[in-house]
């Protein structure tokens, strides 16, 4: 398996990892923000949203209170916070709820393009991770997967702790969420390993980078990021 360029490998990992235009959906989720008659921000947990709320398309939007309404502003981008307006703002005095029904990406290509690189460096490679020989493409998707994972996870627990007051209890959800974030980093982390060790020890030893070779574990040649 070959990567032609860039584009073709974080696709290749974006795939691995489901993290497609329609593979993460949010469906009637409550909104994080006050609802006290004077605020009209609100964001999504999932800061890498990729549904426009300006333009809502059933069952596509933000609901006040079951009501499709549309954002007057909404933040989507590399760099978004899954933050958005609504006007007029919702009435506590009516028990107004605000949720929302999306699409969403864990990452952004350019995270995805880091992790791939950190996945050649680990291989004995340079950073350019399209030179990676082919029988190595696999190995390298699954550490970039796991450092995907790891680092999903980490996102979750710094936003939960960031949108969150103190007397909130977290989403249950969520927490199974940044469980299973953490074991498919593990399972990933192993199968790389998997993969690397049969690789070389079917292409002889004296083919590998140079890394200390033993049975059933090889040591990385840089630490882990």
């Amino acid at each position: 398996m070959g990567w032609l360029n860039s584009a073709t490998a974080i696709l290749a990992l974006r795939t691995l990892i489901f993290d497609g235009p329609q593979d993460k959906y949010a469906f009637n989720k409550r909104v994080i923000g006050d609802i006290d008659g004077v605020n009209t921000s609100f964001k999504t947990f999932e800061n890498r949203r990729i549904t426009d709320f300006t333009s809502p398309s059933a069952p596509l939007g933000v609901y006040v209170s079951g009501a499709l309404v549309t954002a007057t502003s909404d933040d989507l981008g590399d760099a978004n916070t899954g933050a958005f307006t609504i006007s007029p703002a919702p009435d506590p005095t009516l028990r107004a709820v605000v949720t929302a029904t999306y699409y969403y990406h864990l990452f952004v290509d350019s995270e995805l393009d880091t992790f791939l690189q950190n996945a050649s460096t680990w291989l004995g490679f340079n950073s350019t991770y399209i030179n990676i020989p082919d029988g190595l493409n696999s190995a390298a998707l699954r550490f970039a997967a796991q450092e995907a994972y790891e680092a999903a996870a980490m996102r979750y627990s710094t936003r939960m702790a960031q949108v969150y007051k103190l007397e909130d209890a977290p989403s249950e959800d969520i927490l199974k969420s940044i469980a299973a974030f953490k074991d498919m980093a593990e399972s990933f982390l192993a199968k790389a390993e998997s993969m690397r060790n049969d690789f070389y020890t079917r292409q002889g030893q004296s083919l590998a980078p140079n890394f200390s070779f033993a049975l059933g574990r090889v040591r990385d040649p840089v630490p882990r990021r």
